[in-house]
């Protein structure tokens, strides 16, 4: 991971929001990627190989949907049905999968001019997060939404952080 090769990689990918994954067939990641999702195959034989990336292939699944339609609701030109049905579906992912994705989620806020039902489920989205950064977005989202189903999604986000005990720092 000392290579150019690969810190142009680790960039590019931190750039675009691509989920990293590491392999370590040696050392175990340092830095930030301890962080990040990885198996270690050092020493494991051919079959243990095998099932430690079929572990990981599993565990990059839902990661791999959360960057396609996180990516796919980039798209400026996308109707307000279709942004709701992208924000449904990202309710429905696994909050461990949503909290690695909080800020391209968060990004995705049109501010002033973000749909009133689309803002409620997004602020949804974030609040499943459980993340303190989650609650500050939610904060300033709060100042922008003017339409009262939007603001009571928002507040309702904001009561379940609360509720779990996180606070934005």
């Amino acid at each position: 991971m000392d290579s150019e090769a690969c810190r142009l990689e680790l960039d590019t990918a931190r750039r675009l929001a691509i989920p990293i994954l590491v392999v370590a067939d040696g050392a175990p990641p340092t830095g930030d990627l301890k962080k990040r999702l990885y198996i270690s195959v050092h020493g494991l034989g051919a079959e243990e190989r095998g099932t430690a990336f079929c572990q990981l292939a599993r565990a990059l699944l839902p990661r791999a949907r959360a960057h396609a339609v996180i990516t796919w609701l980039r798209d400026q030109s996308l109707s307000v049905e279709q942004r709701t049905v992208g924000f449904e579906w990202l309710c429905a992912a696994e909050p461990a999968v949503l909290a690695e994705f909080m800020a391209p989620i968060a990004q995705l806020h049109r501010g002033a001019a973000e749909d009133n039902v689309v803002c409620r489920l997004l602020a949804t989205v974030l609040g499943l997060t459980g993340l303190p950064e989650a609650q500050a977005y939610l904060r300033r989202w709060l100042d922008l939404a003017s339409h009262p189903d939007a603001r009571y999604g928002i507040q309702k986000a904001i009561r379940v952080l609360d509720l779990k005990g996180v606070h934005a720092s």
